[in-house]
C-alpha cells in the first residue's frame, strides 16, 4: 500500500513538472539566434529587426482583422524609431536619446537608460544584445536584459537607418549606414570596424541582406551591391533620383523606391526588370513591402500603391488621410499602413478596400511592428500603443 502511494505521488509530480515545462515552452519566445539563416523565416514569434527580416520585406504571416487597444505607454519624448520586440520585451529609443525596454504583454517598464542625444533608428536584437545607432553618430551594443553598455563605436555622422547583420566564418557582423557617407561593418562582439564602403552622400535607410549580398542606396542616387565577406563593391547602378529609404529583397530581386515617384525591380545582375512611375506628383519616402505576389508602397500624398510583383502593373490603390512617412507591413491578403494624421489602416491587397482604421491622434513617423496577434505603434507624442486581436 505504501509503495502504491509513493508511486502515485511520483507520477503526479512528474506530470506536474511536465505540464509546467510545456507551459513555459509555449508561453515564452525563443532567443533570437543568428544561426546562418535569415533572422526571421516569416514564422517567427518576434520582430527583432526593422521591417521584420534581413531582406527588409515588411512581410508577416497574418495581420489581425479587427484589433483592439491592449495597453499604452508614454515615453518622455517623441518616438521616431520603430519598436522591435523579442522574448516578450519591446525595445525602442526616443528623440532625446533615452532607450526603453517594456514588457510586451503589459507595457510596464523593465528598464530605461539615457544613451545619446537622440535616436531615430529601430534597434536590432540578436542573442541577448541590442544594437542601435544615434543622431550623435554613436553606435551602441546594449544588454537586452538590463541595458548595460557592452561597447560603443563612433562614426562621423548621424545614424538614421537601422542596422542589419550577416555571418562570416561563424562570426556575427553588424552593418549600418551613416551621414558620414559610409556603410560600416563592425564585429558584433567588440565593436571593432572591419571595413567600410564610401559613397557620395548621406545614407538614410538600412541595408538589405540576402545570403552574402548586401544591397543599399543613398542620397547619391546609387544602388550598391556589396560582398559581405570582403566589403568590396560588386555592383553599382546609377538611378535618376536619390534613394531616401531602404530597399527590399525578395527571391534575389531588389525592390527600391526613388524620391522621383518611381519604384524599380532590379535583378542580381543590376538589370532593371520593371519600373513603375506614379501618376501622382508625390515622392516615395518610405520602404516597399513585398510578398510572393505584390509590392506595396505609400507616397507623400497618402496614396498606397499595390503592384504586381512580376511586372509592376498596378493592381489596386488605397487612400489614407495624411502623408505616409514609413513603409507598410503586409501579409498574403492584407496590408497595414500609418500616416501623419495619426491613422492606422488595415486594407485588402486584392481590392484596396479598407478593412479597419483607428486614429491615435498624433502623427506617426515611426515604423510599426507586427508579430502574431500583436501590433505595436509609436507616435510623435511619445505614446507606444499595443493592439491585439
Amino acid at each position: 500500500m505504501k509503495n502504491s502511494k509513493k508511486m502515485t505521488i511520483i507520477i503526479v509530480f512528474v506530470l506536474l513538472i511536465s505540464a509546467i515545462a510545456l507551459m513555459l515552452l509555449y508561453c515564452h519566445e525563443p532567443l533570437t539566434e543568428p544561426a546562418g539563416s535569415p533572422i526571421l523565416s516569416y514564422n517567427s514569434t518576434a520582430w527583432p529587426i526593422f521591417r521584420g527580416d534581413r531582406q527588409l520585406t515588411g512581410y508577416v504571416k497574418s495581420i489581425p482583422e479587427n484589433p483592439k487597444v491592449a495597453w499604452r505607454f508614454r515615453a518622455e519624448e517623441m518616438v521616431d524609431a520603430g519598436p522591435v520586440f523579442s522574448n516578450n520585451r519591446i525595445y525602442f529609443g526616443d528623440t532625446e536619446g533615452t532607450f526603453y525596454c517594456l514588457e510586451l504583454h503589459t507595457g510596464k517598464p523593465v528598464w530605461q537608460k539615457k544613451i545619446s542625444d537622440g535616436i531615430s533608428a529601430s534597434a536590432l536584437l540578436l542573442s541577448g544584445v541590442c544594437y542601435v545607432g544615434s543622431q550623435s553618430g554613436e553606435f551602441f551594443a546594449l544588454s537586452m536584459a538590463d541595458g548595460k553598455l557592452l561597447w560603443r563605436y563612433k562614426c562621423e555622422g548621424q545614424i538614421s537607418g537601422s542596422a542589419n547583420y550577416f555571418m562570416e566564418q561563424g562570426q556575427l557582423r553588424i552593418i549600418f549606414g551613416s551621414y558620414d557617407f559610409k556603410l560600416h561593418c563592425l564585429d558584433a562582439k567588440t565593436g571593432k570596424e572591419l571595413w567600410s564602403v564610401p559613397t557620395g552622400n548621406y545614407i538614410n535607410g538600412a541595408p538589405a541582406v540576402e545570403d552574402n549580398r548586401i544591397v543599399f542606396g543613398g542620397c547619391d542616387g546609387y544602388l550598391r551591391t556589396i560582398d559581405a565577406g570582403s566589403g568590396k563593391e560588386q555592383l553599382k547602378l546609377k538611378l535618376k533620383s536619390y534613394i531616401p529609404a531602404s530597399p527590399a529583397i525578395y527571391d534575389s530581386i531588389t525592390y527600391v523606391a526613388l524620391y522621383g515617384q518611381k519604384i524599380l525591380a532590379i535583378n542580381g545582375e543590376n538589370k532593371i526588370l520593371w519600373s513603375y512611375a506614379s501618376d501622382a506628383d508625390a515622392a516615395f519616402l518610405s520602404s516597399p513591402a513585398v510578398n510572393r505576389e505584390v509590392v506595396v508602397i505609400g507616397d507623400r500624398d497618402g496614396l498606397v500603391h499595390i503592384l504586381n510583383r512580376v511586372d509592376g502593373e498596378k493592381i489596386a490603390e488605397f487612400q489614407t488621410a495624411g502623408d505616409i512617412a514609413v513603409g507598410p507591413i503586409i501579409s498574403d491578403k492584407r496590408g497595414l499602413v500609418t500616416d501623419k494624421d495619426g491613422f492606422i489602416y488595415i486594407f485588402d491587397l486584392a481590392t484596396g478596400k479598407e478593412i479597419w482604421n483607428y486614429q491615435l491622434g498624433p502623427a506617426i513617423t515611426a515604423p510599426p511592428a507586427i508579430c502574431g496577434n500583436k501590433i505595436i505603434i509609436a507616435d510623435n507624442n511619445g505614446n507606444i500603443t499595443a493592439f491585439t486581436k
